[in-house]
């Protein structure tokens, strides 16, 4: 691959979606199959929890089974990059937006408290991408 660069303009949805599927990519490469299968959809429905858990645990074997060395490996990291800086950029611009701080004001404690707000720490060896607001 090259170094070559490129720009996606997107919505806050799309970018709220794009951190999610960022996240889960990462966590499966990882083995951590339980957060993408928490995220079906009805999964928290109203159920048979004991066979909620059972039949996860199942999954998660088989996982284990067709990647029995991803539990003791991290993954290149570039999804893990991807998604700490959506969450980063998605994080201040909400806390922006609910008046927690304004533009340019430091991080502020104890209202800010997630790791959400942390500086993005680069996992891949690859620069970190850049995400900015383009309607400020």
């Amino acid at each position: 691959m090259t170094d070559r660069t490129y720009t996606i303009t997107v919505t806050e949805r799309q970018a709220a979606e794009l951190q999610e599927a960022c996240e889960l990519l990462a966590r499966i490469k990882i083995g951590q199959i339980d957060h993408a299968i928490e995220r079906l959809p009805g999964f928290y429905d109203r159920r048979d929890w004991e066979q909620v858990h059972a039949t996860r645990h199942e999954i998660q074997r088989l996982a284990n089974t067709l990647m029995p060395e991803a539990t003791k490996r991290r993954e290149d990291g570039v999804a893990w990059d991807l998604y700490q800086v959506i969450r980063h950029r998605l994080s201040w611009d909400r806390a922006h937006d609910q008046g927690v701080i304004k533009p340019g004001e430091p991080r502020k404690w104890p209202e800010m408290m997630g790791v959400c707000y942390d500086e993005p720490l680069a996992m891949s060896g690859l620069p970190l991408a850049t995400i900015k607001d383009t309607d400020k």
